[in-house]
């Protein structure tokens, strides 16, 4: 539950910086959550990157399968 607390107080500070809340109005405490929350969203566009590079790479010597995962039509 405390962490739970934690994430929804680390999306509002996010939210508010992207609504135009200066970083220089908020204090110590705030700066420390908005750093968590930039590595946590950092992280996570990294993971979705490599999930995109890995779908997009063609799967070597099994052609029949790229065109059905592309249109996801069996080839008969």
């Amino acid at each position: 539950m405390e962490q739970e607390n934690e994430e929804k107080i680390m999306e509002l500070l996010f939210n508010e910086v992207i609504e135009g809340k200066s970083v220089f109005e908020f204090d110590v405490r705030e700066l420390k959550d908005m750093i968590k929350i930039i590595a946590l969203k950092k992280t996570k566009v990294a993971e979705r990157m490599k999930q995109l590079q890995e779908e997009n790479q063609p799967i070597k010597g099994n052609h029949n399968n790229i065109a059905e995962k592309n249109d996801e039509h069996p080839k008969n």
